[in-house]
């Protein structure tokens, strides 16, 4: 019986460390979050490098975000453009005669020649006589990936279809003559006439048109990750005459989430800790204080309670207390969230000083 009881007080103590070991560990990462390694600017990955956008419309009828989607990367600089979108990219469409029956047979012969865009390459589709306006568009879209082509049938009517083709990039013209080919059977199909012209072009092949702080700037595309450092620009609307405001900032929701999680882990810690020293003078230590009185747990108190004391050199905020985070009564940590959002707000950089690894060398 003695050996069973201490079997189970064991037992009791083992739940209790690994408890422990849990609450230390996601302290652990909750700090790591915070702490910007300055010496290896390149890889880093903390909470202080993470950037914001947010849009604004000079239009008060026109919400900015259906007009352009932004995504920002760690790596962008902080500041603010003006986007205006006069047009957008669109993708070349072509239409081809109209027939009675998708599946017919065309009795048509010959080599449709066909590329869009410069990131594809030249294909030359067969078309033989027993092939059907459903068959033709399949044969071109088994080489879709090659030509930059796609092609569908559209039903305009109970008996009436149209071979569409459609390129796949936006700003990019289909053609059927590269290298000098042949284009009798483009034109049999409807899609060009005698002298090369399209016969038929249900959609231009426009480019993204837009100026960033007042600067004209052409794209092929509606997607422009090329323009600002680290922003990739998504073009949803032609707004001629609005003006979309992007500010791109440091991350302070993000920053400020991190230090709420941070004191959020010491304080779980710091509960585990005072409900294990519980004592009530003629009574002992409480049931629940497993850990009552082990070295242990006393060392990881002391240790954990006095790296809150980090400081910089700072003038403004240079500790904890600073930003707001102060000790109760009973050394949980408590946020003064007016102080803290100030503080991230007024004077960022020197925010995420006081979290930041520093060091010294001598050589």
């Amino acid at each position: 019986d003695t050996v069973e009881a201490e079997v189970d007080e064991v037992e009791l103590e083992i739940a209790a460390f690994e408890d422990l070991q849990t609450l230390l560990e996601t302290l652990e990462d909750a700090a790591e979050a915070l702490t910007a390694q300055t010496e290896l600017e390149s890889s880093r990955d903390d909470v202080w490098v993470s950037k914001s956008a947010y849009l604004s419309s000079s239009d008060a009828n026109t919400d900015a975000s259906d007009v352009v989607g932004v995504l920002i990367e760690d790596t962008a600089a902080t500041g603010s453009y003006t986007l205006e979108i006069t047009q957008l990219a669109t993708a070349h469409k072509l239409g081809g005669d109209v027939y009675e029956d998708s599946t017919a047979e065309l009795g048509l012969t010959g080599t449709l020649n066909l590329l869009a865009g410069d990131d594809y390459t030249a294909v030359d589709v067969e078309v033989t006589a027993d092939m059907s306006l459903d068959g033709v568009a399949d044969a071109i879209n088994d080489q879709s990936e090659t030509s930059g082509v796609k092609a569908s049938v559209l039903q305009i009517s109970d008996d009436e279809y149209m071979l569409v083709l459609s390129a796949v990039d936006t700003g990019q013209e289909i053609t059927f003559d590269t290298d000098g080919a042949d284009t009798a059977l483009a034109q049999s199909l409807g899609f060009v006439d005698g002298t090369g012209a399209y016969s038929n072009e249900l959609v231009t092949a426009d480019q993204a048109i837009f100026s960033i702080d007042g600067v004209e700037v052409t794209r092929s595309s509606n997607t422009v990750d090329d323009v600002i450092d680290g922003v990739t620009l998504y073009l949803y609307a032609e707004e001629a005459g609005t003006e979309i405001t992007l500010e791109v900032e440091e991350d302070a929701s993000t920053a400020y989430s991190a230090i709420e999680a941070f004191v959020d882990a010491y304080n779980e810690l710091r509960s585990f800790i005072i409900t294990n020293q519980a004592y009530e003078a003629g009574e002992g230590a409480d049931e629940d204080a497993v850990l009552f009185g082990d070295s242990l747990l006393s060392s990881v108190s002391s240790t954990v309670y006095s790296a809150l004391s980090f400081s910089t050199d700072g003038d403004t905020y240079s500790s904890l207390a600073s930003i707001g985070i102060t000790l109760d009564d009973s050394n949980y940590l408590v946020i003064d969230e007016e102080v803290l959002e100030e503080a991230l707000v007024s004077n960022f950089d020197n925010v995420a000083n006081l979290f930041s690894y520093s060091g010294d060398t001598d050589s």
